[in-house]
């Protein structure tokens, strides 16, 4: 009797061939807009010094001294915001089931924002002048909403009522941010503004490192759910009846985005439509939903819509930039219209 061939629960060829199709040229598209980053600005560099200078063949001067002293660290920051935002949206949309959840709605960056109004509308220019107190100060307030929630979510089974606890907390966090700025002087309330507006050009030496640590952490993190969180596309109810230990899960994802979306949002200040947006993107470029491929899909595509939004902020060639948190607005937004008007979970 001739044995039956076993079939293995692999994609269909056609499909590995997508994925791997997607990520061989999101990875060139992110090498040449990482060089393009440390090339352009106010000051054009040719691409061949650019590459020269990284190789360590550079010649010194003025054009070496730029790259690695200001753009160099500027785009390893915007590389770990991007990845911590991408990230941080595809598990929050993933654990409460909406497709417009980001990392916004446990209430961390109202959290961050507040912790920087406080440094910032009662500490003055010591504060606002002192990038690191400036940063602490908003972690501190991100964290804090952490706690919040974490304690919440060991007496909370039901995800919606955690995601409404969440939205009331980033409520009550404006709340207290606006009575700051009602109060506030002029200078200090200029400084909370130009905060708000999202930057990556301020992270440098200790600050970046730390953002490069926690960027780190909270992947390896995310790693640890992968597992659980392609049990939980087929539902709540289902992945409990699996056996799926639903609290720990909560738990590790609740504390990865936390450390992603409030590090960055402490360092960088608020910068949405990231977040929402790039998970979206890559289901749609890799065709799939199972989490290890959009994971690799987020880590790729995250720092490319940062990078892309950095570059425009900066309009090169010019002495002029604009807010990151606008543009970064105005390329998320068709995305998240998209997701409006087509129902696309």
């Amino acid at each position: 009797m001739t044995a039956r061939p076993s079939f293995s629960p692999r994609p269909p060829v056609s499909h590995a061939r997508r994925l791997q199709l997607v990520f061989a040229l999101s990875g060139l598209v992110l090498l040449a807009m990482a060089l393009l980053s440390l090339a352009l600005g106010s000051v054009v560099i040719p691409l061949e010094t650019t590459l020269r200078t990284l190789l360590g063949l550079g010649e010194g001067g003025y054009a070496q001294h730029i790259i690695l002293q200001f753009r160099l660290p500027k785009m390893l920051t915007t590389l770990c915001v991007g990845i911590s935002l991408a990230v941080s949206g595809m598990l929050m949309q993933t654990i409460f089931r909406n497709p417009l959840a980001g990392p916004h709605v446990l209430g961390i960056s109202s959290g961050a924002s507040l912790g920087a109004a406080i440094a910032i509308l009662t500490g003055g220019l010591v504060v606002a002048n002192n990038p690191l107190s400036l940063s602490a100060s908003a972690w501190l307030g991100a964290m804090a909403m952490l706690i919040v929630i974490m304690a919440a979510s060991l007496r909370l089974k039901n995800n919606t009522a955690l995601l409404i606890l969440g939205v009331l907390l980033g409520a009550a966090a404006s709340s207290g941010v606006s009575i700051l700025q009602y109060i506030g002087d002029n200078q200090a309330l200029k400084n909370f503004v130009i905060w708000g507006m999202g930057s990556v050009a301020n992270v440098t030496g200790n600050s970046l490192l730390i953002l490069a640590l926690c960027t780190i952490l909270g992947i390896a993190l995310t790693l640890f759910c992968l597992r659980g969180l392609n049990v939980l596309l087929l539902g709540h109810d289902q992945a409990s009846a699996l056996g799926l230990p639903m609290r720990r899960i909560r738990l590790l994802v609740f504390l990865a985005t936390s450390i992603l979306a409030g590090t960055c949002t402490a360092l960088c200040g608020p910068i949405g439509f990231i977040g929402i947006a790039v998970p979206h993107l890559v289901r749609r470029m890799l065709g799939t939903v199972r989490h290890g491929p959009l994971l690799a899909g987020c880590l790729l595509v995250g720092p490319i819509a940062m990078l892309l939004a950095d570059l425009i902020a900066q309009l090169p060639g010019s002495n002029l930039t604009i807010p990151l948190n606008a543009v970064a607005a105005l390329l998320g937004l068709p995305i998240v219209i998209h997701i409006l008007l087509t129902g696309d979970q």
